[in-house]
């Protein structure tokens, strides 16, 4: 059974006083704007090798590295950044 929670409930569980819609505007004042681009590929295609020799020649001709797990490749290589590496910075002024 699924319960929910009116506005003014959830509010008071929360410890939130006042009109909750202005104090969220508030908190977002001078946030940057964040803007997605499309990462999606331009096209896709699936490539069938016939023998683990012509798997390897593969892989030498396009310089990149795949094992028996790869599934998918990005030509030219992706150059990929671990998220956990970004970080939001602000100097102190």
């Amino acid at each position: 059974m699924m319960t929910t929670m009116s506005g003014n409930a959830l509010t008071d569980l929360l410890g939130i006083e006042g009109d909750t819609n202005n104090r969220v505007d508030e908190m977002w004042v001078n946030m940057p704007e964040f803007e997605q681009n499309d990462k999606r590929p331009y096209k896709s295609l699936t490539v069938n090798f016939r023998t683990k020799e012509d798997y390897d020649e593969f892989a030498g001709l396009i310089s990149q590295q795949m094992t028996p797990k790869t599934k998918g490749i990005w030509h030219p290589k992706l150059d990929v950044t671990k998220n956990s590496l970004l970080r939001w910075v602000v100097d102190d002024v």
